[in-house]
């Protein structure tokens, strides 16, 4: 905990260069991994200030490989019962800037971006939240159709579609009108039939 918020502090620092943040998120990202032995509540007692700031360092950077990082650390952060609502809409508006355009997409990011969603969505007051905004579930859906062939990316994808359908049948009926289903449908099949299967 004590390395976790000293880079954080050093990210606050005014001026600090592209490629020290780089190396910063990046052992950000392998330092908030969860611990399957640990309580990661009490180990990871990170505070929304911290958080704030490393939302705020996806926001002013442009490399992918911050973004990628950062994306894996709010994966992580999101985990934690002290995430708030307030946090995870901040992670969503952040990650909305530049998921939605086709020129910024790297399935790396949106990797980690789903896997961040997915995270959050599998908590009842973070979902009520989330879901209020349409947004969410278009973005979803939008990444899950550009990178189709990714696997991983489409795990994410079809856990965070389960997350939020089971939030109300409004919800439901709205992700199957906007084609969900048939994602879902048509991305198992592309499963089984890569891997032979009868």
């Amino acid at each position: 905990q004590g390395n976790i918020l000293t880079l954080i502090n050093v990210l606050k620092v005014e001026g600090i260069l592209e490629p020290t943040v780089e190396a910063i998120v990046s052992m950000l990202w392998r330092l908030t991994v969860p611990k399957d032995d640990t309580n990661d509540d009490v180990l990871l007692e990170i505070s929304n200030d911290a958080i704030e700031t490393i939302i705020i360092t996806m926001d002013y950077f442009n490399s992918i490989t911050i973004r990628e990082a950062v994306c894996g650390i709010l994966a992580n952060m999101s985990m934690q019962k002290s995430f708030s609502a307030e946090l995870a809409q901040k992670t969503f508006l952040s990650m909305q800037k530049f998921l939605l355009k086709m020129e910024c997409i790297d399935e790396g990011v949106a990797t980690c971006a789903l896997h961040a969603i997915c995270n959050m969505l599998d908590k009842p007051t973070i979902r009520t939240n989330l879901l209020s905004d349409q947004r969410l579930i278009e973005m979803v859906l939008f990444l899950m159709k550009q990178f189709s062939k990714s696997e991983e990316l489409i795990e994410f994808a079809c856990l965070a579609i389960g997350h939020a359908a089971r939030h109300a049948q409004g919800i439901k009926e709205l992700f199957m009108s906007l084609g969900a289903f048939d994602l879902v449908k048509g991305a198992f099949e592309e499963f089984i039939t890569s891997r032979g299967d009868s």
